[in-house]
């Protein structure tokens, strides 16, 4: 697949999304350190242990502590907690494809129970005013999703070129190599399983779905 046609595809496959901009006036967390109880590490360190621990029999009470850590967007004006919460689910979403169902029903409950208070000053709607709530929950996935798929895309025209050029030639391939070969093939099918997911419960049109396994298969 050539560059122009893996660009149009990507372009073609998804809804229209708008890059997030970090707004002028949002208010840099990172700067808090790692001392504040709601800080990036923090926010991190305590969101990838809830997901280590949520199974089907704890996820009532699992989510609804991820949703809580979510929802302290609402001190914000970028959603940038928000953002990073998504992040964390869809890497582990990608990362294990048999709990994949798990990770889509996560991600509609927290559309449905992401406070309305939690804004984004950067993305307005039709009336001018910030998105908030499930919608900006649902945007921010949509986001996450067209950035893993042109990645996806990218790298399979990168592992092209490189077998068309290597043909005839001796391979050397280095174990850290092939690891991160291993690994990157196995997050490709858990995003086709995680996207299958998401659309059986109505977060992704049937247009993105079949391209996304037509495509990445």
């Amino acid at each position: 697949m050539g560059h122009g046609s893996s660009a149009a595809l990507a372009q073609s496959m998804l809804e229209p999304v708008a890059p997030l901009q970090q707004s002028a006036n949002c208010w840099d967390r990172h700067a808090l350190g790692a001392n504040d109880l709601d800080s990036p590490d923090v926010v991190d360190r305590k969101v990838k242990d809830l997901l280590n621990k949520l199974t089907m029999k704890k996820f009532d009470s699992m989510s609804d502590e991820i949703i809580a850590w979510a929802n302290k967007s609402k001190k914000e004006k970028d959603g940038q907690t928000l953002i990073q919460v998504i992040r964390l689910v869809f890497e582990k979403a990608t990362d294990e494809a048999m709990q994949s169902e798990m990770y889509a029903r996560l991600c509609r409950k927290m559309m449905e129970q992401i406070s309305p208070k939690v804004q984004d000053h950067g993305i307005k709607n039709s009336e001018g005013k910030p998105i908030a709530g499930g919608q900006l929950f649902r945007k921010y996935l949509l986001n996450r999703c067209q950035e893993d798929f042109e990645r996806a895309i990218k790298d399979q025209a990168a592992k092209a070129a490189a077998k068309k050029k290597g043909d005839g030639e001796e391979e050397i391939v280095l174990y850290s190599e092939e690891y991160a070969a291993q690994k990157a093939r196995r997050q490709g099918l858990g995003l086709i399983k995680f996207i299958s997911e998401l659309f059986k419960l109505q977060m992704l049109m049937e247009r993105i779905i079949h391209e996304c396994v037509k495509k990445l298969l």
